[in-house]
């Protein structure tokens, strides 16, 4: 039976996606061995190359002087790791961290700010955009032009990046960290429990490369674990979805009241320093000082307006 629905737009798109995975995977390739891995013609991995080069996906590798042989190598190509950045971030009992790298996961800037245990959640919100704009300065890159900013955290985190449970950071439970960050970076936040991240990382970069089932077991301050099975992290069968079982919105918090409305009244330790931050504002906020401005490095400059 002929099939109809043909689309060549979508076949050049899954074509180049498993090309650009395949070189990404590798060192470099040829295009006949981009090609054979693909499983896709000579010509068409020659067109989906070009299409990569011209969007800055790739980069064709340069031959050294001493490598060179009779008669015309072969084009090699490879994944260009700084085609775009990206910032993770981890926030802590002791402090915040925000990290910039490439694709590839190769260390351009780093920013920490030690905190105190008792810190307020809209201080530590605060302290946690204001390093993101900082790495992203020192970086020389606008924060606009990130892809993406990763967030880990210490407690229960659900699929939308809301803290279900944290008994380390006070007024931690029940904060949309998602929504909050979302609200403050012009960038796609996505927040997540840290242990389920480290086991990711990992699987990725680090001891667990090649192995599908990982145990990661942290122990500091805290003691903390993160499980991958079959190469995919392991929530548990009663994992927290939206407003689990109890979440604030079950243990007496009366529905439409805001996180920041009921962080202020007790303990002490939840009311922010000053004037806590807007959720519309893209900026540090007010509860922290603002570093003196930078020209120069990113064109959004800082403060954000």
């Amino acid at each position: 039976m002929r099939q109809v629905s043909g689309d060549a737009s979508l076949l050049r798109r899954l074509n180049s996606a498993a090309i650009l995975r395949i070189m990404r995977a590798s060192e470099d390739a040829t295009l006949t061995e981009l090609a054979r891995a693909a499983r896709v013609s000579r010509p068409t991995a020659e067109g989906v190359v070009d299409d990569l080069l011209a969007e800055g996906w790739a980069e064709e590798c340069v031959e050294e002087q001493g490598d060179r042989q009779r008669g015309r190598p072969a084009r090699r190509f490879r994944f260009r790791a700084s085609a775009a950045h990206v910032v993770g971030v981890s926030i802590g009992h002791s402090g915040v961290r925000a990290t910039v790298s490439d694709l590839n996961g190769g260390l351009v800037s780093v920013r920490r700010r030690r905190l105190a245990p008792d810190t307020a959640a809209p201080d530590r919100l605060a302290a946690t955009v204001e390093q993101v704009w900082l790495a992203a300065a020192d970086a020389e890159i606008a924060v606009g032009d990130l892809v993406a900013v990763g967030v880990g955290t210490t407690g229960v985190v659900d699929g939308e990046g809301r803290v279900v449970k944290s008994i380390a950071l006070p007024c931690w439970t029940g904060l949309h960290l998602q929504a909050e960050l979302g609200a403050r970076l012009p960038v796609p936040v996505v927040v997540e429990n840290d242990m389920r991240l480290a086991v990711l990382a990992e699987h990725w970069r680090g001891a667990a490369q090649g192995r599908s089932n990982v145990v990661y077991l942290f122990t500091g301050n805290r003691i903390g674990m993160g499980l991958l099975i079959g190469g995919v992290p392991y929530r548990g069968r009663t994992r927290p979805r939206g407003r689990s079982a109890g979440s604030p919105t079950t243990t007496g918090w009366p529905s439409g009241t805001s996180w920041t409305t009921r962080c202020r009244p007790s303990p002490a330790s939840c009311a922010p320093a000053g004037r806590a931050p807007s959720s519309r504002s893209r900026g540090p906020g007010t509860a922290t000082s603002a570093p003196a401005r930078r020209s120069g490095t990113s064109r959004e400059g800082w403060p954000p307006g």
